[in-house]
């Protein structure tokens, strides 16, 4: 069975974890019919949160300014890297919005690098390879702290350090230096729950060598300062990505609602 995401006014994703996958649970492939790119599909056993908000919600669903955003650069670029690919919605729309393209996707926990597995298998593409791997500082061995509330699949998964109700589990790590250290890198998006910072320091040579374009997820509590020094040096400039519309504000100014993600874009 087949769900087709409709156009509807957005439903907050709150109400939809909360409410509506309880009232009217929904198990089987959803059929994201986005504007970004071809449509594709997305296994669902009730537990994905970005699947769920798109089936409810349509092109108004999970991050639309951001996408938006990714989908174009994604057209333009030959190397992708999706740090923090989760379920690969984001892997998804880059590979299909550009089949010329080579995504990277990596996710280090086992159950949802499953997921991840599914949907690219089921969707046909050929332009995903897959790491069941973390990226950090350095490559090696860690333990990841994570959390699977309320039958979800974890969004929170971090190296961070661990909480009380979270599972600890064994994964690789990599580092974007090592595994892009012959290849050009033109796109990356990290999603990594506070541990950016790794990230960057073991992206030190790939940045400087091809200045990616970065979208980043920055957290609330995650210092900005931090982050935008580790690109002002190699001339990037950097803006908020705001989810309603899509438009840049510049990242010194006022968080925008609802707005998580950051835009490094090297200048010309």
């Amino acid at each position: 069975m087949l769900a087709h995401a409709p156009s509807v006014r957005p439903v907050p994703a709150s109400d939809i974890i909360r409410v509506h996958r309880k009232k009217f649970p929904y198990r089987g492939f959803a059929e994201i019919d986005s504007p970004y790119c071809p449509p594709f599909v997305m296994f669902c056993v009730n537990d994905d949160a970005a699947a769920l908000d798109t089936l409810w919600n349509g092109k108004f669903g999970y991050e639309p300014g951001t996408l938006s955003t990714w989908a174009r650069l994604a057209a333009k670029s030959a190397t992708i890297a999706d740090v923090g690919a989760h379920v690969g919605y984001f892997s998804m729309i880059a590979a299909l919005a550009n089949p010329q393209a080579k995504i990277h996707s990596f996710e280090p926990v086992d159950q949802i690098h499953a997921r991840l597995s599914v949907n690219v298998r089921s969707n046909g593409v050929q332009n995903v390879k897959l790491y069941q791997a973390g990226v950090s500082s350095k490559p090696g061995w860690a333990e990841i702290s994570v959390r699977f509330s309320g039958n979800l699949l974890s969004t929170g998964s971090t190296l961070e350090g661990a909480a009380t109700d979270a599972e600890p589990k064994r994964i690789r790590l990599h580092t974007l230096d090592e595994v892009f250290a012959d290849t050009k890198l033109d796109l990356v998006k990290v999603d990594v729950e506070g541990h950016e910072m790794s990230v960057l320091r073991g992206a030190r040579r790939v940045l400087k060598r091809d200045r990616p374009t970065v979208i980043m997820e920055a957290l609330v509590k995650v210092p900005l300062d931090g982050l935008v020094a580790k690109f002002e040096p190699l001339g990037y400039d950097c803006h908020w990505i705001t989810e309603h519309d899509g438009t840049l504000v510049p990242w010194h100014q006022p968080r925008p609602p609802r707005t998580r993600n950051l835009l490094f874009t090297p200048q010309a």
